[in-house]
């Protein structure tokens, strides 16, 4: 079970960069990374940069023209960027045990998959478990249990796979064994709570984690 944003990908590092730009283009002060940090894992729901941003610049801002604007760069940023060291291998470990893979994320379905299916990873995963629509955000557990339950699989035999102390939070909270591997934004956070913590999955091999399977 697979978080994606930070944990596939390290577009946490892109979406606060980006962020950080719409700030200066305003000529506000862009939110500080121990502050932004906090919220990885968040959903959007909870957390809401362009609030801030009003804020700062002391009047309110037309929310769909800043994040279309935002939108772009971001695209264009992590659609250049590489999956994190051994997430590949990974996937193909299960792929070839024949081991159910999942996305559970506090991110938009739309988004998730539209990075999924730009790397051609999409069809590995039978499940895309996402906040949005009555399903809660992390550190909610609500996104690992209905990602577990659509793939068949009892959250006590599941790894989830975290970068976030909001994530591995909602993985334990649901029950599962967590993996956490930090990346640039979060390496500094608490991350007591996990199971394994590791720079990255390149740390562990998925034998250990898979057999019996």
């Amino acid at each position: 079970m697979f978080d994606f944003d930070g944990t596939m990908i390290d577009t946490e590092t892109v979406v606060y960069e980006a962020w950080a730009e719409t700030f200066r283009l305003h000529g506000a002060q862009p939110i500080d990374r121990a502050t932004w940090s906090a919220t990885i894992g968040l959903s959007s729901g909870d957390y809401k940069p362009i609030d801030l941003l009003s804020d700062r610049v002391g009047r309110p801002l037309d929310e769909e023209e800043v994040r279309s604007a935002r939108a772009e760069i971001v695209t264009t940023m992590v659609n250049a960027m590489p999956l994190r060291d051994g997430v590949a291998d990974w996937i193909d470990a299960c792929v070839d045990r024949g081991i159910p893979l999942a996305v559970a994320s506090s991110s938009p379905i739309t988004w998730v998959e539209r990075h999924l299916m730009t790397r051609d990873l999409r069809r590995h995963f039978g499940a895309i478990s996402c906040f949005g629509e009555g399903v809660p955000g992390k550190p909610a557990p609500d996104v690992y249990e209905l990602a577990c339950s659509s793939s068949g699989v009892a959250t006590a035999k599941a790894v989830a796979i975290e970068d976030s102390p909001h994530g591995v939070a909602a993985a334990k909270a649901a029950g599962l064994t967590c993996i956490a591997t930090p990346g640039p934004l979060t390496g500094q956070l608490d991350f007591s709570h996990a199971d394994h913590v590791g720079r990255s999955l390149s740390d562990f091999d998925p034998a250990d984690f898979l057999l019996g399977h």
